[in-house]
């Protein structure tokens, strides 16, 4: 029988961050095409359940629940494609060293979604799930967690901005040389191959050039950013070497973030270690 992992409410969107201390907690958006104020908008509850215990290294397979405020369960047809998907899960582990970006598909039961997910880490796991209900048309975050067998990993909280996964080194610099906590910044990602030229092919993957998606030490704070300018409009379009974001975290301390771009049809993820500092800057920063 299904084991029930985990359970949350859905945290309220607001602007550039998503802060989710606890199930109460509020959170806010950092995409660079919109804030969303979703205040006093129904709440929506999710669970995960597992089929069998969660081990590292070995496939699983989970189902998420989404139930709505009433006690209906959040069907696909209650959803609208955003980024070319109905629902995305945000996953970390509570080393922040092992992330996936997932797309469950619809369960046999009304309101289920089911995904595989291989866990490299042992402890409890953080889900974020993205999803655009039809009735409210405002993007909402539903968080739920799953816990892997095994003692946790300890945080290396390692600081890096440079990166080199699959062969490509992506390297990551801010407009001032840092992140003010609670301050928009300017932040730009180039990547390149192994000889050191400019990669110019980077393809689309849900709808954009690059999602870059990042946690604070605890998981109380989620960033989701895409970059600047045009998103793609066909699967033919190819962006690079270098993108730009807006970026802002409301707290100071230790983040780590995940760029994932897409290079000859396969995803790369390229992890990356910040210190927001929280003395303000003196002037506007740029490149």
């Amino acid at each position: 029988m299904p084991s029930r992992v985990a359970a949350a409410v859905l945290f309220a969107v607001t602007f550039l961050l998503f802060s989710i201390a606890n199930a109460d907690s509020e959170a806010a958006e950092n995409h660079d095409h919109g804030a969303h104020d979703q205040a006093g908008l129904s709440m929506i509850s999710a669970a995960i359940d597992s089929a069998s215990e969660l081990k590292t290294g070995e496939p699983t397979t989970l189902t998420l629940s989404l139930t709505a405020k009433n006690g209906k369960p959040v069907a696909p047809a209650d959803l609208q494609v955003a980024h070319t998907e109905k629902l995305h899960l945000l996953i970390v582990d509570p080393s922040l060293s092992d992330y996936h970006h997932v797309h469950p598909k619809p369960g046999p039961n009304p309101g289920t979604y089911i995904f595989t997910l291989t866990p490299k880490k042992a402890g409890e796991y953080q889900v974020f799930a993205d999803l655009l209900p039809t009735a409210t048309q405002q993007q909402q975050y539903v968080s739920a967690r799953f816990t892997v067998a095994g003692t946790p990993s300890a945080m290396e909280k390692a600081v890096n901005s440079t990166a080199t996964v699959a062969g490509y080194t992506f390297a990551l610099q801010f407009a001032d040389g840092k992140i003010i906590a609670g301050q928009p910044g300017m932040a730009r990602l180039t990547v390149t191959d192994a000889d050191g030229q400019s990669v110019a092919q980077l393809e689309p993957v849900m709808g954009a050039f690059v999602h870059m998606v990042g946690f604070n030490e605890d998981r109380s704070e989620i960033a989701h950013i895409h970059p600047m300018g045009k998103e793609p409009a066909t699967a033919a379009e190819r962006g690079g070497p270098t993108l730009e974001f807006h970026i802002n975290f409301a707290t100071s301390g230790y983040k780590k973030l995940f760029a994932q771009v897409k290079i000859d049809g396969k995803p790369v993820f390229a992890p990356f270690g910040i210190n927001v500092v929280s003395t303000p800057l003196s002037k506007p920063a740029s490149f």
